[in-house]
């Protein structure tokens, strides 16, 4: 069970690092060359203005890392390639910009937690995978924000406050979009958007 107990112990670990912002304008962890692998740390912003979290260049994983209280990305991977992030939790961002972005291709997340943020949970480049995801309670903004193609399965969606799932492609549905085994529930408009400005899924606000 990836979650292994309530959402508020998930993938706890006391004994993990922790590294603190302590003045505006912080980057805690950048990482500047590729195929780094980055795992059990706690990387807290603190709320510091124009706060990043952690910067990663390509071929990177990030394993089982708590990311909270960021003012810019909780995780910023820029237009950097072929990276992973696997069975983190990223809460309490604020700012508008977004928990984890990625403007280029092929980022994967997988298993992780991302919940109760004022931006975005997660903004995409095409080509990514969104694989077994707890995204919820967005205040104000979408859950997801993805590039077609894309790949979101087995994802659980609720109370996103704009929308649950939102394509920034035009023409998302001809694009090759594999969409499967997700929940979409509570979102403020849509639960699922195409790009075209329409939408369905169980938004409250969308049309079934």
């Amino acid at each position: 069970d990836i979650y292994q107990s309530a959402p508020g112990t998930w993938n706890n670990n006391s004994t993990r690092p922790t590294f603190q912002a302590t003045a505006s304008g912080v980057t805690i962890l950048n990482v500047t060359t590729n195929g780094w692998t980055i795992e059990n740390l706690v990387l807290d912003g603190t709320g510091q203005t124009n706060c990043y979290c952690l910067v990663i260049e390509a071929y990177t994983t990030i394993y089982n890392c708590l990311v909270k209280n960021w003012k810019i990305y909780g995780i910023g991977a820029g237009n950097s390639t072929e990276n992973q992030v696997v069975k983190c939790e990223l809460t309490g961002g604020t700012g508008g910009f977004a928990g984890i972005y990625s403007g280029s291709n092929q980022i994967c997340i997988a298993y992780s937690y991302i919940h109760d943020n004022s931006c975005p949970g997660i903004v995409l480049g095409a080509m990514a995978t969104i694989l077994g995801n707890l995204i919820v309670n967005h205040s104000g903004y979408d859950g997801l924000q993805y590039a077609a193609p894309v790949q979101i399965i087995g994802n659980t969606f609720y109370n996103n406050t704009k929308n649950n799932c939102a394509s920034t492609s035009s023409n998302a549905p001809a694009l090759s979009c594999l969409i499967t085994n997700n929940i979409f529930a509570n979102a403020g408009n849509y639960g699922l958007t195409g790009g075209n400005g329409t939408g369905g899924g169980a938004g409250n606000g969308g049309t079934p």
